[in-house]
Formats: structure tokens, sequence, C-alpha cells
């Protein structure tokens, strides 16, 4: 959503990626610092021994020559940092599981009981009311174990084979659909044509040429649906396929770290009491994107002054997120920040007029905190001094002394942040802002920082919201803030 803004950052890829997850507005009571004692030290109780067993047995594979697996081993856990959070994904089950050595179905047998031991502790959240925890945990438990029938019915999924799918998976596979990376749904039997270069178009076989020229105007351009996404696009079939894969990973990630922003406690225990997931109305999110630059400024240029400055934009009364291509890593950085928007924006009911009054700032920091965003093959992580804008944040904090305390910042109106002439520099404060508020003490602020989050979507935060919800003096929170920013603030990672 910010106008005048150019966007340098470091971005590594992690040996992780995201995970799903859910909650609501309000209801925040889960970090790992601040909820239930025994929980959390059941938690640290499991992953604990669990790591142990997991050691002990890389030292088999070793000493047996399957070293590839005890490399696998390893690296089956993160390597925690104190500044970042990491989410699990629950993906698919590994292929050739009938063909495994001894000790690759000990360390399956390792899982599976990890993944039940997580199962059983997701239930116990849940009946606790810790949404967030509850929900991560049972991510965590089919990370670990994939067959874990419960586990993945609880989040929704359904068995088609040998295989565990979404809803939508399941709707496409009936009517004869099969799902290609490179061209999203199709007939089965249409694949192998469109591999060759042809496309169907309107009842006939036509050149992959013509069908470009059919499609170039925005308006008829390819239309490509996912789980939570439709993207209309004039650029070509695959971009658009790669356009949706990516803000699906986005989806899975953002949805587990601010669960309890839409799903309340007692949703929550209703899904493990109906083994599933409350059915709501379901509606993709809308994204539009651009072969170029120039039609993206033709099209929106009538609609927001200034876009000529952005890489993209999320309209809030469209609800659409509009982007055209960019440079590759300028170009990822930019759909998180505005997809965030769009999914805080449309996954409640929000009032946009409210929040640019006050309060403004959250919305673009944490936008601007989900820019950190590391996927990689088992998990994700989010924060980190050295990623995104923080290093920015702290070079000026530390040269130029540049800082708006919080409570000025919060009684700024989005107005007011917008024709700021240091706009460059409250951003790169915005984004270590937020960044600290998510991942200090070990998560400490993240429950408040979610209820803090609704009120300010649901038009309900004043400029005193955030102190209350997170029980304390804003002025502690700027001391905290500098320590965090500045490396002085010493904690230890999440178990």
């Amino acid at each position: 959503m910010q106008l005048l803004r150019k966007i340098t950052s470091r971005f590594f890829i992690a040996m992780l990626t995201g995970s799903v997850l859910i909650g609501y507005c309000g209801v925040a009571r889960i970090s790992w610092a601040t909820g239930e004692e025994e929980s959390t030290n059941l938690y640290t109780q499991y992953t604990t021994t669990f790591l142990q067993k997991l050691d002990h047995l890389a030292g088999e594979c070793d000493q047996a020559g399957e070293t590839m697996l005890a490399e696998r081993i390893r690296n089956w856990m993160p390597q925690r940092e104190s500044d970042k959070m990491y989410l699990f994904h629950p993906g698919p089950p590994a292929a050739n599981e009938s063909r495994q050595s001894e000790l690759e179905q000990k360390f399956q047998e390792l899982r599976f009981e990890q993944g039940e031991d997580l199962l059983e502790l997701s239930r116990r959240l849940a009946t606790g009311g810790q949404v967030t925890e509850s929900v991560m945990v049972l991510s965590e438990a089919i990370y670990h174990a994939p067959h874990l029938a419960e586990a993945r019915h609880l989040l929704g999924y359904q068995k088609n084979g040998g295989r565990w799918i979404t809803p939508e998976a399941e709707k496409q596979l009936a009517q004869g659909n099969i799902w290609s990376d490179q061209f999203g749904w199709l007939p089965a039997d249409h694949l192998p044509r469109y591999q060759a270069g042809e496309r169907y178009y309107n009842g006939r076989w036509i050149s992959r040429e013509k069908d470009a020229r059919l499609h170039a105007d925005i308006k008829r351009g390819w239309k490509i649906k996912t789980d939570h996404y439709e993207v209309t696009t004039n650029h070509s079939l695959e971009a658009g396929v790669q356009i949706a894969l990516k803000l699906e990973k986005l989806y899975g990630v953002w949805w587990q770290v601010f669960a309890a922003y839409h799903l309340s406690p007692e949703d929550l225990k209703k899904m493990f009491s109906a083994n599933g997931i409350p059915r709501r109305s379901f509606k993709r999110h809308k994204v539009v994107y651009f072969r170029d630059r120039k039609g993206y400024v033709l099209a929106l240029g009538r609609l927001q002054p200034g876009i000529e400055n952005t890489w993209g934009f999320y309209f809030e009364n469209r609800k659409t997120a509009y982007f055209y291509p960019e440079e590759k890593d300028s170009e990822k950085i930019t759909l998180w920040h505005e997809a965030t928007h769009q999914l805080f924006s449309e996954m409640i009911s929000s009032h946009k007029m409210a929040r640019l009054k006050n309060n403004f700032w959250i919305t673009e920091g944490i936008a601007c905190f989900m820019e950190s965003l590391q996927l990689g093959a088992n998990f994700s992580a989010l924060g980190g001094l050295q990623e995104g804008r923080l290093p920015a944040a702290r070079e000026r904090l530390e040269q130029t002394h540049f800082y708006i305390p919080f409570d000025r910042l919060l009684a700024l109106s989005g107005s007011d942040i917008q024709r700021d002439p240091d706009i460059q520099k409250l951003y790169t404060q915005m984004a270590g802002q937020a960044t600290f508020l998510m991942v200090t003490g070990n998560g400490q602020y993240r429950p408040g920082v979610t209820d803090y989050l609704c009120a300010v979507y649901s038009g309900t935060a004043r400029p005193e919201t955030l102190a209350l919800k997170l029980g304390v003096r804003l002025v502690k929170l700027d001391s905290q803030y500098r320590d965090f920013l500045l490396g002085r603030q010493t904690v230890r990672p999440e178990p």
C-alpha cells in the first residue's frame, strides 16, 4: 500500500516450508512464552526427547553407511534462531515407503510417535482455548507423520487413494482434471497436447501463439484458480500459475502465524469434536497480474495517483490485488506485502476508514514483516535482524538516531505517513517494530499483536489500544525495541 518505496532486502532460503493454520480475532492466548506452562513444558519435553532420538539414529546411519539418510535426519528439525519464528508444513506422504531400509523404517516410526504425541497435545491446547498454539502443534504433527489420519481430517484434508488432498483438489479430480505446476488444472487428456504447445479455446485446439493473442487484453486474460486464489493475467498461463502457487504458499504461512485472527476458541473446540474445520462461505481472493508495467499503470492510473511508483497494489474497495513483473527478489517482496494487506482486509469484516485515522502503522509494519518470509523444503521462517528492511532500520537508528516513539507513531493517520518526507525511514522503522513485536521474547507479544490487529482492522482501535492489548507501557516498548534492533537483547529461541 505504500506509494513511494524502493525496497532493498536480502533473503536467504532456509531449509523449511510454511504450514496451514487457522485463527480468530480477539482471543489470542498463545505464544510459547505466555501459553499454559504445562502445555509448553510438554511440547519442550516431547521435542527434546525427539531430537535426542534423531541424533542417536543419525549416528546409527553413519555407522551403517547410510550417509544421505543421516543428513536428512539431521536436517529434519530447524536450527532455530531467537530473532525468527518457524512454521512447519504438513506436506505430502513420502514416496516408496514400502521399500524402506530398516533404519528408514525406524525414522518413520519415531516421526509417527512424535506426531501422535503432538496430536494429543494439540487437543489439550484446544480444550484450553489456546487457538494458535493448538493449530501450530497440529500442523507440526502432520509434518512428522503425514499419514496421521485424524490430524489430516482436522485440517480439512481428504484421502484419495494414497494421497491426502484438499477439498478443491477432490472436486477437480472428480471432474477428471489433473493439476500441472505449469498449466494449472486441466482435463487429464489435455496435458500432453498443452506440453506439445497446443491450447484449448472455445471447444477447439489452437496454437500457443494464437491463444496468447486472444488473451492479450487483461479483460480476456487467462484465469487460474487454486484453493484460495483466482489469478487473472495477460502475461501467460504459465506465469499466472506460478504467481498463484507463490500466493498459496504465503496464504499457508499467514494462516498459521495469525491463527487467532479468524478462528475462535469455540470454533477450535468444534473442529476437534466434529473432526474437521468448520465450513464457512468460501470466496477466492482475486489477483490481477499484468504483462508489463505499462498495462499496470494504464489500467490503474486513474484509480490511484502515484501508481507508477509502485510494483504492486491492493485496492481494498475492489477486493483485488494488482501486480506486474519486476526484478525477481523485488517481485517476491511486493507480492508478500500486498497479498498480506489483502488477507487481513478480506478474512474478517474490516473498516478501512477507521484505521486510516490512527494505528495505520501496524497495517504497513506487519506487511513489511511478512516480506521476510523465507520458504524452504520442510519449514518456513519469518523475521530475522538481517532480513528485509531491518538492516536499514538498524543503520538509521545507530547512525542518524532516526526514531519515532510508539506513542507518536500510533497517533499518525494514513495520510500523515504517506505524505511524510521521511516515508522511507518510517517504513524501515515500522518493519523493525512489527518484527520486534512478533518475535521478541519467544513471541511474548504475539498474542496481543493479533488482538491489536483485529481491533485495528475491525475499526475499534484507539491510540491506547496497543498498550492495553500487550499489557505494557509504550515507553517500555520503545526501550525494548532499541535493545532488540541493536542486538542487546538476549533471548533463547522458541522450543
